[in-house]
């Protein structure tokens, strides 16, 4: 009878042992199952914020300094073609090279950035760039006696693009925003205040 009773009692015991392992497996297997998709989940996430970074106001200033600021046409090359990609530079320097902005080299120098209202669309890589800038016009190639400080202004639009994890300007166009003579307003003075007011 002893027997039977140990018997009894050291299935009951085992019983218990065996649940409590497998509980315990059980829990170990819940644990690292959805360990790995939150990792994953995770570096998802990582990389799409490093493949879609964000432009910041200083970096376009940045750019806009280095385009704008130089002694004389083309002498700047060298400072914005890191802000551009190849394409764009290449578009870009080939408009300085044209014969009719080749014309004004030695007669307008010593252009300076002055300050610029910076507005960002980073959903579209986009900016809208209103620049004020300053320059001197020569009567004589190169003499600089003759110089006269001339003021002037105008509205950017730089589109960028993601290059190897930096955003770099892929095209620039020069717009003009104008005060509106009818009711309706102009369609890029509207995206200005689009943009402007996504930003606030």
């Amino acid at each position: 009878m002893l027997n039977s009773k140990k018997l009894k009692w050291k299935k009951r015991l085992g019983r218990v042992i065996l649940l409590f392992f497998g509980v315990l497996i059980g829990l170990a297997m819940t644990h690292f199952s959805t360990k790995p998709i939150q990792d994953s989940s995770n570096k998802a996430q990582d990389s799409i914020s490093k493949k879609a970074p964000t432009l910041s106001q200083k970096q376009v200033k940045n750019f806009l300094i280095a385009y704008y600021t130089k002694e004389d046409l083309g002498e700047n090359r060298n400072r914005y073609q890191d802000y551009m990609t190849k394409s764009e530079y290449q578009s870009v320097t080939n408009d300085e090279d044209q014969p009719a902005k080749q014309a004004y080299k030695g007669f307008v120098v010593d252009q300076v950035f002055d300050k610029a209202d910076i507005y960002i669309d980073n959903a579209n890589q986009q900016v809208i760039a209103n620049v004020t800038y300053h320059n001197s016009s020569l009567k004589n190639k190169n003499d600089r006696s003759s110089a006269t400080t001339q003021n002037k202004s105008e509205t950017l639009v730089i589109s960028y693009s993601n290059d190897h994890g930096d955003l770099k300007v892929n095209d620039l166009k020069q717009k003009k925003l104008s005060d509106p003579d009818q009711n309706e307003q102009p369609q890029d003075l509207n995206q200005v205040r689009s943009i402007h007011d996504d930003n606030n």
